[in-house]
């Protein structure tokens, strides 16, 4: 495939949608609208993923949500939701579930 329109890796992860919650929106150095290409969404969205695999813990996760959510494709929210899962899975494991309110 193409290159996102020879954008590289940051070029493409610091495009901001225009406004927020539209992604596919972006504005240009001459600061008009224009739309991402399928690929440049494509390679955002990998970027993301690939932000939220590095995180350590779950609320690493959680602050990258907050700052990023509106940017998010269902792969990304998906990958989110099973990398808490499972770094609270493996936190609790450790735990002797001590601090962890009890179920009445």
């Amino acid at each position: 495939g193409g290159n996102g329109g020879g954008r590289g890796f940051d070029d493409v992860m610091s495009l901001k949608g225009w406004p927020d919650a539209y992604p596919d929106w972006v504005v240009g150095d001459d600061g008009r609208r224009g739309s991402m290409t399928e690929e440049m969404c494509h390679r955002k969205h990998v970027a993301l993923n690939k932000e939220i695999m590095q995180c350590k813990d779950a609320w690493e996760i959680l602050d990258l949500c907050d700052a990023k959510l509106n940017e998010f494709n269902q792969v990304n929210v998906i990958t989110a939701f099973h990398r808490i899962a499972k770094a609270e899975k493996g936190r609790s494991s450790q735990d002797s579930g001590a601090d962890l309110p009890r179920r009445c």
